[in-house]
């Protein structure tokens, strides 16, 4: 028996390698996910600690160290990534042994999903009592200024613009949904209580949605121990649960967000043929609408997104077409012909496509000023203040730069900056590059922890009416008037325990190991990517449901500064990110090499073989119905193939392609 042991355990080490290091697509896909996550620990930390790359930019001794911890770091990762992904499948069947809570199934069923909402709503009480009546920054406070009458404020709000009622800097759709609250409030005597409805709203939106996502978990055969975990991330994770009762848009559209990555994950799945039933293609409809509405950088989203689906999936090109044809319509004919004259909106200005572009010129104006040409500073003098700019500029945010842009700049003006732009581009890349990763490397390392604001003084309720005052009555004669009038406010009774909360998850986010689960860099970019290299290792032809991820991380490259916030879709999408993990080690396109064939082969006691256990390929054929989860937790599936009429994924083996898919592509 021992020299059994022996001779298993040394056919083990000899097929490690190859089972770490499959195939050569594979390895390719690892390498580049390796140094990527390498390259922005190693040359983005710089920017983030002292605000330049000069080190690395001067050559030398510096640049050499930064290579060599370069190669260092990317072979760990490398190696760490391989060992991941080729071990995965088995410690999934490892924990398919676990079955807690059997009162809690968390499987996609209406009372499971209603279930799992109340957990969260009551874990969301906690957080609405302690931020009372709601965390309010400079939006939230601007939005009840122009509810309670201000008009439009900054900085669309220019010398001749027509009078407004709100300006759609912030979302017209978030601006009436608050007043609704707001207003309530009021109507029953306290500003402090209206704005406290809206958190609860707002917390029951995300209990709902956080909790179809759970429960959507089941569908990707997530185990059971694991969908618990993803409970608790949502209920009890500070940057998730706190967000339920802080007044941002961006906290009411993350929610949703992760309700339009559900229907892309299922819209891969099936190929698109889930639209043909009338409510999922309602439902899509609703949700690219809502994204639309709530945050402007929702419509890119859809938009880019859709317009991918759109091409690969042509078969169902009308549903697609109209997923992203119905918000383009809202925003850009429906909006400015009738909700914007029917509420008198000012409509938004064009600042926040200029924002990074205008960042880059402040860093170069501001330490090679002295080289730029006169006529290069008229030029930028069209478009933004050029003797101010060296004031304005901050390396970590672009707010008070692209908020003196020239509303009034003509289309000519645009494009003599711009031609400056990219002529300066090409004499300072180092100034531009430092002044982009000024801004966004708090997103690419995994060190900048989650923010939660606490309203504390002395940056609480009051401090921001006092700045919003200060900074508008000059434009707007009404804010100064309102200032009096506008008395919501945290309770003073409440601050020891908001400084005894801050002080527990600022503690827990600077311990060793835990640091990385508090920061913004692991969920923005080290988890989709690990998900993405998992995800093609095993089961590469449903790369694209990480569409909405590539475009929500591409789009917080052009922040105009590091928020929490911004985030927040790719924090409360990390759940999902690991249900595609698990569906692609469990469901292969290929058989694949896992853990369990490392002894497949090892001689017996007789001298032969021992007959290897059931892997990936050769999985169960459970079929899912519509009225039960396709899964449990024991009996994992193996290939979703693409769905039928009914809408439901069919379960074959992963040998061999789907039936459905198959069909799919000989019909005309």
């Amino acid at each position: 028996m021992l020299m059994l042991r022996k001779t298993a355990f040394k056919t083990a080490c000899l097929r490690l390698p190859g089972a770490v290091f499959g195939c050569r697509r594979q390895n390719l896909i690892l390498a580049l996910n390796a140094a990527l996550l390498a390259a922005a620990t190693v040359f983005v930390l710089p920017a983030w600690f002292r605000g330049n790359i000069n080190q690395y930019a001067e050559g030398g001794i510096g640049l050499a160290v930064a290579l060599a911890q370069f190669a260092g770091l990317g072979l760990a990762i490398f190696a760490v990534l391989s060992f991941l992904t080729a071990f995965a499948p088995q410690f999934l069947r490892w924990l398919d042994r676990f079955e807690p809570l059997h009162a809690l199934p968390i499987s996609w069923e209406r009372r499971s999903v209603l279930v799992d909402a109340a957990i969260l709503f009551i874990c969301y009480i906690p957080w609405l009592i302690l931020l009372y009546p709601g965390g309010a920054a400079y939006d939230a406070v601007a939005q009840v200024f122009q509810i309670e009458g201000s008009g439009a404020l900054r900085p669309e709000v220019y010398e001749g613009t027509p009078p407004g009622w709100v300006s759609d800097t912030h979302p017209v759709l978030h601006t009436l949904l608050l007043a609704i609250f707001f207003k309530a409030g009021v109507f029953l005597g306290s500003q402090n209580l209206g704005l406290f409805f809206y958190c609860v709203f707002q917390a029951a939106v995300q209990a709902v949605c956080f909790s179809i996502a759970c429960s959507y978990l089941n569908r990707l055969s997530v185990p059971k121990i694991l969908r618990i975990a993803s409970l608790a991330f949502f209920a009890l994770y500070p940057a998730v649960a706190s967000s339920t009762a802080i007044i941002f848009k961006d906290h009411i559209f993350s929610p949703l967000y992760v309700l339009y990555f559900i229907g892309v994950i299922h819209i891969v799945q099936t190929r698109a043929a889930c639209l043909a039933r009338r409510r999922n293609l309602v439902a899509l409809i609703v949700i690219c609408l809502l994204l639309a509405m709530l945050k402007k950088t929702g419509l890119h989203v859809v938009v880019l997104t859709g317009l991918v689906l759109l091409v690969v999936y042509r078969r169902h090109f009308k549903g697609l077409l109209l997923a992203v044809a119905a918000p383009l319509a809202m925003l850009g004919v429906i909006y400015p012909a009738v909700i914007f004259p029917l509420f008198h909106v000012v409509p938004g200005g064009f600042q926040e496509v200029m924002g990074p572009l205008l960042q880059q010129t402040a860093r170069v104006v501001t330490f090679k000023g002295s080289e730029i040409p006169k006529a290069e500073r008229e030029a930028i003098d069209k478009v933004v203040p050029y003797v101010d700019l060296d004031h304005l500029y901050q390396p970590t945010i672009s707010d008070h730069v692209k908020g003196n842009f020239h509303q009034r700049a003509t289309a000519s003006d645009l494009a003599g900056y711009l031609a400056v732009w990219a002529s300066q581009g090409l004499r300072y890349p180092q100034l531009y590059a430092e002044a982009t990763l000024d801004v966004i490397s708090p997103y690419l390392i995994p060190y900048a922890a989650w923010e939660i604001d606490y309203n504390l003084p002395p940056r609480d309720q009051k401090f921001w009416i006092d700045w919003v005052t200060r900074q508008e009555r000059y434009r707007n004669n009404n804010v100064k008037y309102l200032s009096d009038q506008v008395d919501f406010g945290s309770v003073s009774e409440l601050y020891p325990a908001k400084r005894a909360v801050r002080d527990i998850t600022t503690g827990l986010s600077q311990m060793p190991v835990l640091f990385l689960f508090f920061s913004m860099g692991f969920y923005v970019l080290w988890l989709p990517s690990i998900g993405f290299s998992v995800q093609m290792r095993y089961r590469p032809r449903d790369a694209l449901t990480y569409l909405p991820v590539l475009v929500s991380f591409l789009i917080l490259l052009l922040s105009p500064f590091a928020m929490s916030r911004y985030a927040l879709p790719l924090l409360e999408s990390a759940p999902l990110i690991l249900g595609l993990a698990v569906m692609a080690c469990r469901c292969p396109e290929k058989p694949v090499v896992d853990f369990s064939m490392l002894l497949a082969t090892a001689p017996t006691a007789g001298g032969e073989s021992a007959t290897a256990p059931a892997t990936a390929s050769e999985p169960p054929t459970k079929t899912a119905t519509a009225s039960e989860p396709p899964t449990t937790a024991s009996e994992p599936p193996t290939k979703i193939a693409t769905a039928s009429e009914s809408d439901e994924p069919t379960v074959t083996t992963a040998s061999e392609p789907a039936a459905g898919a198959v069909k799919e592509e000989e019909e005309p």
